[in-house]
């Protein structure tokens, strides 16, 4: 059972409960809706989240976009139930997540961190994590997705080289693309990128960008990202200011009004 707790000025949120139900996810649809959430880590604390509302279809690729500390991540770490929501809902497939048992939930979501945690194992095993009992041309198919094959070809252990303790022996673009091939092997029909390419060069993130290309429609994608490259792609981005959602469309749809993302576009290739 997944636990967690939120601190913030000495104050604790307390345990997620699981106390949902068991759902059949394989007919659910992947669909994410927030609705009127606010959020704050403590009782006395500012609202991190103020009425966030916002949809994800199923088979879209969504971006969260926002300066750092805007609450892009916590609408993450939400929606898997890190912590729970103070008010308003979220809801994948209309079921609200706090009625579904934890391990139905994380069923549906595959998830790549800004910060990858490696075990000090092979790199089979770091990338079967997510499904132990994966063939060997299942894993080379992801890792080609994740565009990590031919590093890990090229090393002289291959397949069964040591990643380190937190994945030391691996750079950080590295470690970021083992987690991705994971995430993949996993096949949830949710997948969640947040900030999974930042430690990428521009090349191999536009090679993860096409591969998410051929994954939209598939899956149902929910991206945090800063780069401009990664925004481009997504179907609808989802504008966040200090907790709040300001815009959301299509970067082509938010370049044709002032607004708070043209001030961020601006910031970022100044």
């Amino acid at each position: 059972m997944l636990s967690a707790y939120g601190k913030n000025r000495g104050g604790l949120k307390p345990i997620v409960k699981d106390e949902g139900n068991t759902i059949t996810t394989e007919k659910l649809s992947p669909e994410i809706e927030f609705s009127h959430v606010n959020f704050k880590y403590d009782e006395v604390g500012a609202d991190i989240l103020k009425d966030v509302s916002f949809k994800v279809n199923a088979g879209e690729v969504v971006a969260l976009v926002g300066e750092s500390s805007a609450g892009k991540t916590i609408c993450i770490s939400l929606l898997n139930r890190l912590w729970d929501v103070d008010e308003g809902s979220i809801r994948i497939g209309g079921i609200d997540v706090k009625d579904m048992k934890l391990h139905n939930l994380h069923d549906l979501t595959s998830v790549v961190l800004q910060e990858v945690y490696l075990f000090n194992a092979t790199i089979m095993d770091n990338i079967r994590l997510s499904k132990p009992d994966a063939m060997l041309m299942e894993v080379v198919e992801v890792a080609k997705m994740a565009r990590i094959h031919d590093f890990i070809e090229s090393l002289p252990q291959g397949y069964d080289t040591v990643t380190g303790e937190r994945g030391v022996q691996m750079s950080g673009g590295q470690r970021q693309r083992i987690a991705i091939a994971r995430a993949l092997l996993k096949d949830s029909p949710i997948l969640i990128l947040d900030e999974a390419v930042s430690n990428l060069d521009t090349k191999t993130d536009m090679e993860i960008q096409d591969t998410i290309r051929h994954l939209a429609h598939k899956k149902t994608i929910l991206m945090v990202a800063h780069r401009l490259s990664t925004i481009m792609e997504a179907d609808r981005l989802i504008v966040i200011r200090n907790g709040k959602v300001v815009q959301t469309g299509s970067h082509t749809q938010l370049l044709t009004k002032d607004g708070y993302y043209m001030e961020l576009i601006a910031a970022q290739l100044s």
